[in-house]
């Protein structure tokens, strides 16, 4: 299938900035998996949960904002040599990225060895609602095409991952519909098209998916944050394509972002998951066979959301690191390497930070963090010096409420770009390096 690509597909520009007060003097029923929205206004939870107001208050900005840090000197940005230290990334271009898009992964979906983009989308204004996944396909050279939507199964996709459930089919597309209480397999029939499955049943109010292999079979298996629920529901794939019928733990309060991860080096793959109600990580390890047990539940602080893992300071231990969306700290916990965690101090960074990236973003060697914040609309980068040390070195201003962040080599001059989901802005800020 040709991709059209019109001129102003690849021009920068702004996408619209909406008023979080107006939309929440509306009265809107909004589904809180998509970027945490019940919860950003304080409204119910959808029906059927049997529980109160699980809303957590809009986070109070500092009192004085952070001042920009001064830059170094110019660093030969531009030039087209990668040089060690040297962190160069242009200001954010812009695509269109449906209605809705909160939540982000990354993938080469359609086997051309370019990263492509997928988002869940929903515009639950108009009746009823047209539930689709939108596919932005790379070219390679830091452009997406326009956006390709698949239909995604049931009322509202607020979540989606990419997987190899099927052995005999390229990569798949999991997307958890909220307001169902289901997740939907998308399945590549090539020529960049997908169809749907029929949907498979979760916990209550479906807020996070992943996507990983927990048994050692060489096929991915499933794993979904049920906020309503307090659960995490594992689906192990069942080797023809198909997802086996679920098996269900118990979290902390407001299971959302699910991350899958080797942390006790055990050759297992285990998982974590932030819990935004009762603020702190669910560890669960695993034990084989695609089981798993919790065996802590890690303090890390106000309402985390966003969770990311990698080894941070080159010890052979995976560390995590945790947006707090509620007091604008992020969480960093250093794996023992025994699948427990130490927690370190908190790093202070922007107004409601909700998804993160851990990567080398100039090259040094050393790990770095890159932080989407919801309220103050901008991307962070923080460079480390591989001691569990964070300095801000710059920002980025993207769309309205960013509810999703990757950081991957879109361009391929060697260096991670940045991509974002801007839910309210109803597109992807893509900030490119320019090395």
């Amino acid at each position: 299938m040709k991709i059209d690509s019109p001129p102003d597909r690849w021009t920068a520009r702004r996408g619209p900035r909406r008023s979080l007060l107006l939309l929440g003097s509306l009265g809107l029923t909004l589904a809180s998996g998509c970027a945490d929205r019940a919860l950003y206004f304080g409204e119910e939870s959808g029906s059927g949960s049997g529980g109160g107001s699980r809303g957590l208050e809009e986070p109070e900005p500092f009192d004085e904002p952070e001042p920009e840090p001064e830059r170094p000197e110019l660093r030969g940005c531009g030039d087209g040599q990668v040089d060690i230290d040297e962190l160069c990334l242009d200001e954010a271009i812009e695509f269109d990225a449906g209605i809705d898009p909160c939540s982000l992964v990354a993938a080469d979906l359609d086997d051309d060895g370019h990263w492509d983009l997928a988002v869940p989308n929903s515009d639950v204004i108009t009746q009823p609602y047209p539930n689709v996944a939108n596919v932005l396909y790379g070219t390679g050279d830091g452009r997406l095409s326009a956006p390709f939507a698949f239909k995604a199964g049931g009322d509202v996709p607020v979540a989606i991952a990419a997987g190899a459930v099927d052995p005999a089919r390229g990569l798949e597309l999991i997307v958890a519909n909220y307001e169902v209480n289901e997740i939907t397999l998308l399945r590549y029939a090539g020529d960049r098209s997908y169809f749907s499955d029929a949907p498979s049943k979760v916990g209550l109010m479906p807020q996070g998916v992943e996507a990983g292999d927990l048994n050692n079979d060489g096929l991915d298996d499933v794993v979904v944050t049920n906020g309503d629920a307090d659960s995490l529901t594992v689906m192990l794939s069942d080797g023809f394509g198909g997802l086996k019928p679920m098996v269900t733990y118990e979290t902390g309060s407001l299971p959302m972002v699910p991350v899958i991860a080797d942390i006790n080096r055990d050759g297992l793959q285990d998982v974590l998951v932030t819990n935004t109600g009762s603020g702190d990580v669910s560890v669960f390890v695993g034990l084989g066979g695609g089981k798993l047990v919790e065996t802590d539940r890690v303090d890390v602080g106000e309402g985390p959301f966003g969770l990311a893992v990698a080894d941070i300071d080159d010890d052979g231990r995976v560390d995590a690191v945790v947006a707090n969306e509620y007091d604008n700290t992020l969480g960093v916990l250093r794996g023992r390497g025994d699948g427990g965690f130490n927690k370190n101090s908190g790093i202070s960074v922007g107004w409601g930070p909700r998804k993160l990236a851990l990567t080398d973003m100039n090259g040094d060697g050393a790990i770095d963090i890159a932080v989407a914040h919801g309220a103050s609309e901008d991307v962070w980068v923080l460079l480390g010096n591989g001691a569990f040390e964070f300095r801000h070195d710059s920002t980025y201003e993207v769309g309205a409420l960013p509810a999703g962040l990757v950081a991957v080599d879109f361009n391929e001059d060697g260096m991670p770009d940045i991509a974002v989901a801007n839910q309210y802005g109803n597109t992807i800020s893509l900030i490119l390096s320019n090395p």
